[in-house]
């Protein structure tokens, strides 16, 4: 029987997954200061995107070394293992697109419906038909209205938009990574680092947000 992933994909897929959880930690730590200092609820939404970004990450880290000793010890099923991995994943990801959902019109959504529980209502269908592309559709539409709502609100030009933008961008391209395991390591490695990139300039406009805003008080 194969293992679960091609060998020579497992320490790159590790690294990779490490280094998202490693920047999502750091933008939330950062900008703490800022949201202490504006006591701005869609600052609390937009952290909490990264946190739940992280956490999505960390399970898609952990489901490596977890069906890899499942491949040896026959524990569960490999598909029970996939449906948990994938209904882990659904959740957490939703999560973090709907915070930043919530970041952009807080005003408008603060109270009325959590993320949480939209979160899981997508989860538990994801689940049921057995199919990601429900999951993938769904988080496209979140980002349409994200995009939309900050249009909207005359924002297409500041730098919160551009980091919903390259959010979008970094979204898109682990989808493609993720859609077809007959990519290349190579091809693998370049759409990664791509996406590394975009979370790289992610940080940089972070900061300068952070920036601009101590320098006002």
């Amino acid at each position: 029987m194969r293992p679960p992933m091609p060998l020579h994909l497992i320490g790159f897929e590790a690294l990779y997954s490490v280094a998202v959880i490693v920047l999502c930690i750091f933008i939330y730590i950062k900008t703490k200061d800022l949201q202490d200092l504006s006591s701005h609820k869609g600052i609390k939404y937009f952290r909490h995107a990264f946190l739940f970004f992280g956490v999505a990450y960390l399970c898609r880290f952990l489901f490596i070394p977890i069906s890899i000793l499942n491949f040896g010890l026959r524990l569960f099923p490999p598909r029970y293992l996939m449906h948990f991995s994938l209904l882990l994943t659904t959740y957490f990801s939703t999560v973090a697109i709907m915070s930043l959902f919530y970041s952009v019109l807080w005003k408008k959504l603060d109270g009325i419906v959590s993320p949480h529980i939209l979160a899981v209502l997508l989860a538990l269908l994801v689940l049921f038909f057995n199919n990601p592309t429900v999951l993938i559709l769904a988080q496209l539409g979140f980002f349409v209205l994200i995009l939309l709502a900050a249009v909207l609100r005359k924002q297409p030009f500041n730098s919160m938009y551009i980091v919903y933008v390259l959010l979008f961008v970094f979204w898109l391209l682990n989808v493609v990574s993720m859609s077809d395991m007959r990519f290349t390591l190579f091809v693998r490695v370049i759409l990664n680092l791509l996406s590394l990139g975009m979370f790289g300039l992610i940080v940089m406009r972070i900061l300068r947000v952070i920036k601009w805003g101590k320098d006002k008080d």
